[in-house]
């Protein structure tokens, strides 16, 4: 891998056959470019432009992984699927913003290029800062948390967990015929669901997955159980909905002592009141489920999906 700035990331893809139409960012180790693939699909080209590094390679792997987690190839079974079932395990998949990694060698050097769909926009972008008013969308937030429970439970199925939920990794993708859905993206910090108690050097893995404010607590104080692991997905889930919600009704201050706000959430004082509409205290009841600071209380992804407020 060579390093590369946002000009030389952009003539390395048209080379290979890119055209390129906006750069859309960058990261630590990389430059995002919306363009053509040479098989004509729209995407969001990731262009790897940064000296061999262990984080680069954990994206790396961390794609790979995903596209693992396909759909079953359900013909290569002598058995039978009902025909639920395989549309089931359709739904959930189109949830992912399942990456492809391609590598391409360039003059001996060898890069690396992640392409994924493209979408309209990140949640917070789309549904806080795009908003007119203080309205709160609640049917926005279930969609937003059906379409990542679905996307996790996929994860799940193949052994993974996401460690990274978040506004940012959240994506709004609107199809041609105007329908609106949020799909999982961003698989740095992918991470199977093991023991985290088989080694010390595992331990300190775990405690480095996540962004702190989204975290679950176990992970912030280094103590996991094998059959948590799932679960840590679904507090950072629940600490998204309950911060995109403090900031539309203009709750900053409640924002910036999220820990407290969590705590007050728990034991009753911060509620929506005994008058609020079913779908208020439906979602309020979600939130408080999702944030059990007792892993041990709080549900996977699986059994999240058929709380009362995404029915």
């Amino acid at each position: 891998l060579i390093n590369m700035n946002k000009n030389e990331a952009k003539r390395f893809l048209e080379s290979h056959g890119y055209i390129v139409h906006k750069f859309l960012g960058e990261g630590a180790f990389s430059k995002v470019f919306k363009c053509k693939n040479p098989q004509n699909q729209l995407v969001a080209a990731k262009v790897i432009c940064a000296s061999s590094d262990q984080e680069i390679q954990m994206e790396v792997k961390a794609a790979k992984e995903i596209e693992k987690a396909k759909p079953l190839d359900f013909n290569k079974y002598q058995f039978e699927f009902s025909k639920e079932f395989k549309q089931r395990a359709e739904d959930y998949y189109k949830y992912l913003n399942v990456p492809t990694v391609k590598e391409v060698a360039a003059d001996g050097v060898l890069n690396v290029v992640i392409e994924a769909p493209l979408v309209d926009d990140d949640t917070w972008s789309s549904i806080i800062e795009s908003a007119r008013d203080r309205k709160v969308l609640y049917a926005e937030y279930k969609k937003l948390a059906i379409g990542v429970l679905k996307a996790l439970i996929v994860l799940n199925a193949r052994g993974l967990a996401h460690y990274d939920i978040k506004p940012a990794n959240i994506f709004q993708c609107t199809s041609p015929g105007g329908l609106t859905k949020y799909s999982l993206g961003d698989f740095g910090l992918l991470c199977e669901t093991l023991d985290p108690e088989d080694g010390q050097d595992g331990q300190d893995d775990y405690r480095r997955r996540g962004t702190p404010f989204y975290a679950a607590p176990e992970i912030l104080r280094g103590v996991l159980k094998s059959d948590q692991i799932k679960k840590v997905d679904v507090y950072s889930l629940g600490v998204t909905l309950f911060e995109m919600y403090l900031t539309k009704v203009n709750c900053i201050r409640l924002v910036n002592n999220m820990p407290q706000t969590i705590k007050k959430l728990q034991t009753g004082t911060y509620d929506p009141g005994a008058s609020a509409p079913i779908i208020k205290q439906n979602f309020f009841d979600f939130l408080k489920l999702c944030t059990k600071l007792n892993p041990s209380q709080r549900p996977t992804p699986k059994q999240a999906l058929s709380h009362a407020f995404l029915g």
